[in-house]
């Protein structure tokens, strides 16, 4: 017979559980009302088992559990108490009670299982106390075994160690019993790995090769081996044999490895095998050169595929360009040349090289050639040059170089790289216009006097201009950076400017917004609010603040906070509203919930179903090298890298998977940023039906084609550009790469565009000449050539004027339009109810609105250009600290709540939001901070915290006791009606019974309802969520579709009781029901899961209310439990069956609340 204490605040449920305990008598229980009565006896007999409650008035279950374990003692511990909480039971199994049970239901089954538990503990702890004395007869014999030996388990932890190797490294067993991470290997081996008795338990062949004379038999290793550390630094030769550990079932649990000391025996071999091992050393050195050559040489081939395929792209690269490129030595051999080049010279590419390829030059450029190619140093490598060189056919043309002089380890010249292009047509449309320049130059002269004056207008203008965009940049980046909701509009309605919070609260685009009618639903109670607040506006009273309701497309009603400006013009009519607005909503709710829970903490006291309105806290959302490349690879590299042309490779969505320095530069791109991601460049319309042909025209047998088109850079300017572009196709055909080389035309268009315009002017010119012919030649040469210039000087002069008047009056226009958005969003910032400033990193303000001033009580003056910096109590430092450290460049703005104590001595909470402001180095320049006084929020959050924790402490106890006093009771009906023949007796026990299930069902229900919401919601398999409900409560008629494994849903944790209500629902309610099916369906924006059975089906009387509290067959809270549960995150339920064919519940998911997990 066992002895059990039995501890529990209630001495009625003692007696009870002492009487059902003891009918088997197997058990003999002794009881205790409190936790030191228990400890008492304890001190003065052996129990072999304990039952506690959780909570009693002393000492809680878990802690008198840790008391004993922290004493020592390892008796078998059950819970047995009416909290149910995953937590509590968590908590209790990780502090070593060895089973959970929770008190409720039929009375004879529930200590039935008590009984079972404490008999199971009992017997496990016998078992555990049995192996523990079987290992030690164990240990002691390993311990007196005449080699050293020690023992490891499956977690490479020393479970023993002998005498023998005590003596044998220096370790005694107390250092090293119970260490791991291969602890044992450094008295052999002077480090921490993996040895022989490692390989019984992994066959690794990484440590078998570290034992080179090996031998297997059967499950034994055996070998010998030269331990260095042993005996204090001297080492000895070892004989070591290995074998796995098993248990009774046959299953490894370990291995054992003994030791014996050979080094007399290989002493003697020494002397006898030295010959032998010289030559075995020899053969093991050729062998070991042999693994080397066969490891450099696999690890060459791998090298040699890469370097061929990286080869392989710069190659692509370069044999596409336009521009020549070749390579030769000092002497003038080529040593590459590419396409471009050979086309150019006529050349032969296999021929031409290894051989000298001379031009001939001008003989007043080869003193320019010369210093060229002598000012090459190691430092100075490159250089830039542009010649003339006379053509085969006696043509000269203009060249243009970029060289590349390289140079070995002793800085001697070995090669040249050049990458060059034919800048004839350049050069010549430069002389064109420079001789048409030279004609124009009397005309300038003129022009001085007009010019700078307007010049001085200009340039005036100009400062003004940037001063104005400055400032209205500063208060742009103020607007765009809030958090509350801004606009001005129309009195007709028609939006004049929203910010991007106005957008993202409204749902709106805030390109297409502005100058339409945006108009927001208002609930009909609040409308003469609204008239009343907009007809009240006079030009002596134009602001005023209004809070109230609208309704959100989706239906939800939101209330609003308002400060609204109406704008006069001159007549005093209204013009345009400016409003500043926020979302109350959580404010209202939070009033009204602490409204509402005053009044339940005071019915509490009354009634216990007061408990049942909980607070629904806020949920918080759910949260965010290569291998260096060999010669040829740098060959083609450098001659990339090097070109003055723009090269990359890109996928056909645009993704860029290679490009140059010069196209980074060209586009101010960062080169290892834009890698991977889509660069997309604004092509004007006109173009664009040219890019699609071009890119729709490559085929695998036509792969290359060249376009001109003009691109619109980030600062609006439209340039030129020629791109010569390779499809790159797969096996099939498919297009998965293209290459471009391009440059900027834009300088050739443009003289192209000038020479054709002169000539224009020129042949207009010499129409009206021949159309006078007559008449001039009876004048002077001379006098009428000067008529013709003075003329021509007198229209640039004219079409200069016009310019630079045109210039001057968009000037003016645009200085006006800056200075109207400047002070649009002055006011904008100036009316902000939030605080707002600008500070360099040393606290000196820049910027303060009124706002700012009046929280703090002061002027301006007194906090611009000054350190001005609010007390933060010592406990907030940290934080700050923090706060400040995290910016960076590339995540410039953070949130923070702190507290700052006022001039007054008031400690107040205030909310910012702060962005750093970084100059393109990358060093911090300025903060912009936007901020709100949060103290009656945080008080309204405190006085909620409280509220909640009173109620929580209020239903517990209340809870905990009936739930006691329902067991007792229980349990006598129980024994009566074990003891009683009498059926009227047994009946009315019955009823009895069934009347406390259903308080037991309540009182439950109060538990699930004050947890609701009170956890943040997470990602639950739907699958394995029933799966689990239907083991632990018996639902054996459950079927779940497989095809729901992996679909998980975004909700409440209590997701699992929503399962057990809609089955027990089933199996109550369902009648003739045989069977539950659980499936679901995709819908355009949801998902719906269906929970459906065969059963009576329900009433069309009863559908609409069965979700109701209270309404119901039995207590009428399951299914109202459920749709509480469901729209924490915003799911919905409702019934569907037919009745007679079964209840059908369909459950909608919103798209964004359900996934399909990667695991699936």
């Amino acid at each position: 017979m066992s002895n059990i204490l039995y501890v529990d605040d209630e001495p009625a449920l003692l007696d009870l559980g002492k009487e059902f305990l003891e009918m088997s008598g197997h058990l003999s229980v002794e009881t205790a009302t409190t936790v030191e009565d228990a400890l008492d006896k304890i001190k003065f007999k052996k129990f072999d088992a304990i039952i506690s409650d959780y909570q009693m008035p002393d000492m809680s279950g878990i802690e008198f559990l840790q008391h004993l374990r922290s004493k020592h003692h390892d008796i078998p511990f059950i819970l047995f108490t009416g909290r149910g909480r995953e937590e509590i039971v968590i908590e209790a199994l990780n502090c070593g009670a060895d089973f959970y049970l929770q008190k409720g239901g039929e009375q004879k089954a529930q200590f039935a299982e008590l009984e079972h538990k404490v008999k199971n503990a009992i017997d496990r702890k016998r078992t555990h106390d049995a192996l523990k004395e079987s290992e030690q007869r164990v240990l002691d014999i390993i311990n007196f075994l005449p080699d050293a030996t020690f023992a490891v388990n499956l977690e490479n932890k020393v479970i023993a160690w002998n005498k023998m190797i005590e003596e044998m490294t220096g370790i005694s067993k107390a250092a090293i019993l119970g260490t791991g991470d291969y602890s044992y290997a450094v008295p052999f081996y002077g480090e921490k790995r993996p040895i022989l008795v490692d390989l019984v338990l992994n066959n690794d062949w990484s440590i078998e090769k570290k034992y080179p004379f090996l031998k297997r038999t059967g499950d034994k290793l055996m070998t010998e081996i030269w331990s260095p550390c042993l005996y204090d630094g001297k080492g000895a030769h070892i004989g070591i044999t290995v074998s796995p550990l098993y248990d009774t079932n046959g299953s490894i649990i370990g291995a054992i490895e003994a030791i014996r000391d050979v080094t007399e025996r290989k002493e003697a071999e020494e002397k006898l095998k030295c010959t032998n091992d010289e030559l075995h050393a020899a053969y093991e050195q050729l062998t070991a050169v042999e693994e080397e050559l066969r490891s450099n040489y696999e690890e060459l081939s791998r090298g040699e595929q890469q370097l061929r395929l990286s080869e392989e792209r710069y190659r692509d690269v370069v044999e596409d360009q336009t521009e020549f490129i070749c390579r030769f030595t000092p002497d003038g051999r080529l040593t590459f040349v590419n396409d471009a080049y050979c086309r150019y010279f006529g050349l032969d590419k296999d021929a031409c090289l290894e051989k000298p390829h001379t031009v001939v030059l001008p003989p007043e450029d080869k003193q320019l050639i010369k210093e060229h190619f002598s000012s090459f140093t190691p430092e100075h490598s490159s250089s830039v040059v542009e010649h003339r060189i006379v053509m085969p056919t006696g043509e000269v043309r203009w060249q243009r170089w970029s060289d590349r002089a390289i140079f070995d380890t002793d800085g001697r010249i070995i090669e040249y790289q050049s990458v060059g292009r034919d800048t004839t047509d350049k050069i010549t449309a430069e002389e064109n216009l420079r001789r048409t320049n030279e004609t124009l130059n009397a005309a300038y002269e003129q022009l001085t006097a007009i010019e700078e004056e307007l010049r001085s207008n200009f340039e005036e203008l100009s400062r003004n201009e940037q001063e104005l965009r400055l400032s209205e940049e500063r208060y742009r980046d103020v607007v765009e950076d809030q958090t509350e909701f801004i606009c001005r509009f129309t009195p007709d309605g028609r939006l004049t400017f929203v910010n991007d919070a106005y957008c993202r609260y409204f749902g709106l685009d805030k390109d297409s917004c502005v100058g339409r009618r945006h108009t927001v639903v208002i609930p009909p109670e609040d409308v003469p609010q609204m008239k009343q607040h907009l007809s009240a506006f006079t030009p002596e009273h134009s602001s005023s603040i209004i809070e109230h309701r609208i309704v959100m497309s989706t239906g939800e009603v939101r209330w609003q906070r308002w400060s609204d400006r109406a704008i006069f013009d001159t007549e005093g009519r209204i013009i345009e509203y400016q409003s500043v607005g926020r979302d109350t909503t959580d404010k209202i709710t939070a009033e009204e919930t602490l409204r509402r829970m005053n009044e339940e903490l005071h019915a509490a006291y009354e009634q216990l179903t007061a408990v049942e309105e909980e607070l629904r806290s806020n949920y918080e959302e759910l949260s965010r090298g290569e291998q260096e490349l060999r010669l040829s690879e740098e060959r083609y590299r450098d001659v990339v890298e090097d070109q003055t042309e723009f090269i990359c490779r890109f996928t056909p969505d645009g993704r860029l998977t290679f490009v140059n320095d010069a196209y980074c530069r060209y586009f101010g791109l960062d080169k290892k940023a834009c890698l991977e991601k889509p660069h997309t460049v604004v092509v004007p319309p006109e173009d664009k039906p040219l890019m699609k042909e071009h890119f729709s025209s490559f085929t695998t047998e036509h792969p290359s084609s060249i376009v001109e088109h003009r691109i619109v850079m980030p600062t609006g300017e439209v340039r030129w550009q020629r791109w010569s572009d390779r499809a790159i196709f797969d096996t099939d055909g498919r297009i998965i790469e293209y290459q471009s080389v391009g440059r900027d035309t834009t300088d050739k268009i443009t003289a192209e565009e000038i020479l054709r315009r002169t000539n224009e002017e020129l042949h207009a010119a010499y129409e009206q000449l021949t159309a006078t012919e007559e008449e001039l030649r009876q004048n002077y040469d001379e006098l009428g050539k000067s008529q013709t210039e003075l003329h021509a000087a007198y229209e640039q002069l004219t079409a200069t004027e016009e310019e630079l008047r045109s210039n001057y009056e968009e000037l003016a226009r645009g200085e006006q339009q800056l200075r109207f958005s400047e002070e649009r969003y002055r006011n904008v910032v100036e009316d902000q109810t939030e605080l707002i400033c600008r500070f360099a990193p040393d606290g000196t303000h820049l910027f303060v609105n009124d706002a700012y001033c009046r929280y703090f009580g002061k002027s301006r003056e007194d906090i611009i250009d000054q350190h001005f910096i609010p007390d933060v109590p010592p406990e907030d430092h940290t934080l700050l600290k923090a706060h400040f450290a995290s910016f960076s460049p590339d995540c410039p703005v953070h949130m923070i709540e702190h507290r700052i104590v006022m001039s007054t001595g008031e400690v107040r909470w205030q909310q910012w939001s702060e962005r750093a402001i970084f100059n393109e180095k990358g060093v911090l320049t300025e903060y912009q901070s936007v901020g709100r006084d949060i103290t009656d929020r945080k008080r309204t959050e405190y006085a909620l915290n409280e509220v909640n924790i009173k109620l929580n402490l209020l239903s517990s106890i209340t809870r905990h006791d009936i739930l006691n006093q329902l067991t007792v009771l229980q349990g006598y009906c129980g024994l009566i009606e074990g003891k009683t023949a009498d059926s009227m007796t047994r009946e009315w026990i019955l009823k009895a019974t069934q009347a406390s299930e259903v308080i037991r069902s309540q009182i439950s229900f109060t538990q699930h309802y004050q947890d609701l919401g009170m956890q943040k919601p997470l990602w639950q398999d739907i699958s394995l969520t029933a799966m689990i409900v239907c083991q632990n409560n018996g639902f054996s008629q459950v079927a779940i579709d497989e095809k729901l494994a992996g679909v998980e849903v975004f909700a409440d944790p209590l997701l699992k009781t929503v399962f057990y209500h809609l089955f027990e629902n089933a199996v109550m309610h369902g009648g003739k029901m045989t069977q539950i099916r659980v499936h679901g369906k995709k819908t355009p924006g949801f998902f719906t899961l269906i929970i459906e059975d065969d059963g009576d089906g329900i009433s069309p009387a009863y559908k609409k209310n069965i979700f109701q509290k209270g309404y119901g067959k039995h207590t009428g809270l399951g299914l109202y439990l459920v749709w509480e549960v469901l729209s924490i995150t915003g799911l919905t339920i409702n019934e569907t069956g037919e009745p007679g064919k079964g209840a059908r519940f369909e459950i909608r998911v919103p798209a964004q609340m359900y996934r399909e997990s990667l695991n699936k």
